[in-house]
């Protein structure tokens, strides 16, 4: 039993130092992806180009957290509501729409949020606008799938997660997102807009959550104390 037990406390500092210095590879990819975003959110704000190189995925990439103003009309007969998604407390749907511009090019836009009330577009005739409408949104990249996430059924326009591919192969559109972009100086408050069931925008300031730091130290204080144990005790 003695030498299980000290066969467990000695491997455990390694297995800490091996976290620790994963938290740290983890600490600069996101100061990577910080300072990109940094630095196209400081450019100034354009249209998304009418002429799209054939290659749109790395234009994507290229372009993600890029302000842009889009032009068109919003094709409301194709709308995809994804979901469940919850906001303040409240389960609903973030709705993207296509929109097609005076050159016949679609784009997806994710316009925003609406509670699960308001699913039925019947219920928010404020929200399917039918006149030339601009937008001023970010370039963005689809979400994010893991083992977890529940398959998307285009037949039944059933959508869990916010796959670009999958969306722009259903409504024959760009697989390029623009999430728009809610601003409060020029737009009725948030609850106004809930009301009536006008998707609620996204915020112009693009934050992360970067708590690599403070794993580090964590990850790092426990192999330095368990290292501590193993010396005294054995």
């Amino acid at each position: 039993r003695n030498s299980w037990g000290r066969l467990f406390l000695g491997i455990v500092p390694l297995i800490c130092i091996g976290l620790g210095s994963w938290q740290v590879y983890r600490l600069r990819w996101k100061e990577e992806i910080i300072a990109k975003a940094d630095a196209v959110q400081a450019l100034p704000v354009v249209a998304l180009p009418k002429e799209v190189s054939s290659d749109v995925e790395q234009l994507v990439k290229d372009w993600e957290y890029r302000r842009v103003l889009l032009v068109g009309y919003l094709c409301h007969d194709e709308e995809m509501l994804v979901g469940p998604r919850a906001f303040e407390g409240e389960n609903g749907f973030m709705v993207v729409t296509p929109l097609v511009r005076e050159d016949g090019s679609k784009v997806l836009v994710k316009r925003g949020w609406i509670p699960k009330t308001k699913a039925d577009p019947a219920t928010r005739p404020e929200s399917r606008r039918t006149d030339l409408y601009t937008i001023f949104g970010l370039v963005r990249q689809g979400e994010a799938e893991n083992a977890f996430t529940p398959r998307n059924h285009p037949d039944r326009n059933q959508w869990f997660v916010t796959n670009t591919t999958e969306m722009a192969a259903h409504t024959h559109a760009l697989p390029i997102l623009v999430e728009e972009i809610y601003d409060p100086r020029r737009s009725p408050p948030s609850k106004i807009l809930m009301e009536r069931g006008i998707p609620l925008g996204r915020s112009e300031a693009v934050t992360f959550r970067n708590n690599h730091m403070q794993y580090i130290v964590t990850w790092y204080a426990l192999a330095a104390f368990t290292a501590v144990m193993y010396g005294v005790l054995v």
